[in-house]
């Protein structure tokens, strides 16, 4: 009786620590599974102050009563105003209103060497396709378009937003897409 249960314990156990060391290894990016929209996150320089994302930050916006005074308002202030805030770049000697909204409302991978971005325009759903090269990393995969950098790291699809700062600040908004 005693063998038999010790076997029996030896299996579940076996097929435990089978079970999460499966469940807790990094999924890989799947073919023509859709990546959709999750929400935005943060990254940014040690050395960035609020003084350097003081262009940035319109004089008439205030948070809760509060005017923007530091990193953490003024990240507050994208997610609560991400769909109409913009900034004014300078992209090839013209400036260009830029807005932080979602360019892609999907992503997913077509095949080895196809990307395909759905893009919402008027409530209608349109994709366009770029060829991308694949770079394999220890953390995360990396699909260069012509267009954009995307990385697939814990189950997520990214890509970056830089605000232009001095080199040696930045601020970056992740765009971050989930199945």
């Amino acid at each position: 009786m005693r063998k038999l249960l010790a076997i029996i314990l030896s299996i579940v156990c076996t097929l435990g620590v089978v079970f999460c060391i499966t469940s807790c290894q990094e999924k890989k990016s799947t073919y023509n599974e859709a990546y959709i929209f999750d929400k935005i996150t943060f990254r940014k320089s040690d050395k960035l102050t609020i003084e350097d994302l003081s262009a940035f930050i319109p004089s008439s916006i205030m948070i809760d009563g509060k005017t923007v005074n530091t990193i953490k308002d003024f990240e507050d202030l994208l997610h609560d105003n991400l769909d109409t805030y913009s900034i004014v770049q300078n992209v090839n000697g013209t400036n260009e209103r830029i807005f932080l909204a979602p360019k892609y409302y999907s992503i997913f991978l077509k095949t080895d060497d196809i990307i395909s971005v759905g893009i919402m325009n008027d409530g209608i759903l349109t994709y366009e396709e770029y060829s991308y090269t694949k770079k394999n990393y220890e953390d995360r995969i990396e699909y260069l378009t012509d267009n954009e950098n995307f990385t697939f790291s814990n189950n997520t699809m990214t890509y970056d937003f830089s605000f232009p700062l001095e080199p040696t600040n930045s601020f970056v908004v992740i765009y971050n897409y989930k199945h």
